[in-house]
């Protein structure tokens, strides 16, 4: 049941370096195979105004971290998911 990742997204990770305006550089992005659990949308309220904030919440086979890119999305939140003797099983990754 965990091997079945049958979603493509695209995927890049952040590297270390930074480019000649100070934004940080990403790999080329590949296809990787995840599942699309859910997504969902919510409201914020900002001193400037109301903020609409929609996410994705994928499962992904390797581990994925904080700022890399799934689909163009950066991923604010990777959690790895383990069984009960520690085996790893997938990452959960939420993009905004």
């Amino acid at each position: 049941m965990w091997d079945q990742f049958y979603d493509v997204v695209k995927y890049s990770h952040k590297t270390d370096k930074l480019d000649s305006t100070g934004s940080p550089i990403y790999t080329d992005e590949i296809d990787i195979n995840v599942r699309d659990v859910s997504g969902g949308s919510s409201y914020e309220i900002k001193q400037d105004g109301l903020v609409h904030r929609i996410t994705r919440e994928y499962q992904v086979p390797f581990m994925v971290y904080v700022d890399d890119k799934i689909d163009g999305r950066v991923v604010v939140q990777a959690d790895p998911s383990r069984g009960v003797f520690g085996e790893f099983y997938f990452c959960i990754a939420r993009v905004e």
